[in-house]
């Protein structure tokens, strides 16, 4: 039986959560330029495959990424490359062999528009379920900052996100997000 998420069955103009971990649960990201390289090999490779990334979080041991696409095949073909090159990159950094992920990545269609801010909250609040009481503002491998007008990477889309919001509500709601999931438990 497959696993939840892993049917790649794509739609022209669909939305994405795409994530993946490391192998054995094993740290994928083990210096800041190890987050700068993949987050340079995802603006490559988007920019290559017509994906636009709206949200990612990079964390020691995973990442999470809200993409949507235009054609059918173009998220097979970003994380192909993606996956590739940065476990080329960093089995030769770090004189290892073998796999670096945990199996081919996961993805889900994001269906409505709530659904598409859930898991942008969801990624952006993921350093704070990880790390409980961490300030989001000091973590930097998050497109947080660049909801929050701290940064603006070009290569990122955030308007079909934003256009939700008045400006600084996202952040409110985000907070509201994780306090709410903290209630659950």
């Amino acid at each position: 039986m497959p696993s939840k998420n892993s049917i790649k069955i794509y739609k022209e103009n669909g939305f994405y959560h795409v994530y993946n971990r490391g192998v054995e649960k094993r740290n994928v990201f083990l210096s800041h330029t190890d987050y700068l390289k993949f987050l340079h090999w995802l603006r490559q490779a988007a920019e290559k495959n017509s994906i636009k990334v709206h949200c990612y979080c990079l964390m020691s041991n995973h990442y999470h990424l809200l993409i949507s696409q235009t054609d059918r095949k173009d998220i097979t073909k970003l994380m192909h490359s993606l996956s590739s090159i940065y476990t080329v990159y960093f089995n030769i950094k770090y004189q290892r062999v073998g796999s670096l992920f945990q199996g081919t990545y996961k993805a889900r269609l994001i269906k409505t528009d709530e659904d598409l801010l859930n898991v942008s909250a969801y990624i952006h609040n993921n350093p704070s379920k990880d790390k409980p009481g961490l300030n989001l503002k000091k973590y930097p491998y998050s497109s947080y900052h660049d909801y929050v007008r701290k940064t603006k990477n070009t290569w990122l889309s955030i308007e079909e996100i934003t256009k939700h919001f008045v400006i600084n509500d996202y952040k409110k709601y985000l907070v509201e997000k994780l306090n709410h999931e903290e209630k659950l438990g």
